[in-house]
């Protein structure tokens, strides 16, 4: 009954995605109300967030969100906040963080990095090799083409994941906190208010 009468088509909602209608930065002040409206300690809540922004780091787009999930149920996290945390990858920051993640896994794997570095272009046709190998079986494709990037990019992501972690949970948790502190402080205030003008209609004068 309360659903979309004309739901978008994917090209509008892969635009909404890339180049929000609303602008980042109100899209951004939504997530944070949302983010602000989850109840629980701000441990959980910041765990939860912080699990969905490490896992978007990972070579797994499709994945994010069970991953996150997962990975808040395990640091004992929202799974809410999870899910949001996962905005951390978009089209706009994954091209950084795929770059960044293969870079450190070819020096953690080879102990060199080469001065060349792939064009985001040529992840696309990473994520592409590695959907059509495991659709076809193609085990030539994936052992070829998509294990020697796939591989190091995934030893990389697992280091972005564990600073982004950190990065994310210890200033959300002092956030968060803070918020809360505030929340209870006005409804302290609203009720002693109440209290107040209680006391006053009882006793006019």
């Amino acid at each position: 009954m309360f659903q979309r009468l004309h739901r978008p088509s994917w090209p509008a909602r892969l635009r909404e995605f890339v180049w929000p209608r609303a602008g980042w930065r109100r899209s951004a002040t939504y997530l944070a109300h949302r983010i602000s409206r989850i109840s629980g300690t701000p441990h959980w809540i910041a765990a939860g967030l912080a699990c969905g922004a490490a896992v978007s780091c990972t070579p797994l787009p499709g994945g994010h969100f069970i991953l996150g999930a997962l990975a808040a149920l395990v640091a004992r996290g929202s799974v809410i906040a999870a899910v949001i945390g996962t905005a951390f990858g978009n089209p706009w920051t994954f091209p950084l963080l795929w770059l960044a993640s293969y870079r450190i896994g070819l020096l953690l794997v080879t102990g060199t990095v080469p001065d060349e570095q792939p064009p985001p272009a040529d992840f696309l046709s990473l994520f592409a090799d590695t959907t059509r190998a495991l659709l076809t079986g193609d085990v030539d494709l994936f052992v070829g083409r998509v294990w020697p990037v796939w591989y190091p990019m995934m030893v990389g992501s697992l280091v972005l994941a564990v600073v982004t972690w950190i990065a994310i949970y210890v200033p959300a948790r002092s956030l968060i906190t803070l918020a809360q502190e505030r929340r209870r402080a006005g409804i302290a205030g609203q009720s002693r208010a109440l209290e107040k003008n209680s006391v006053e209609k009882r006793n006019p004068y």
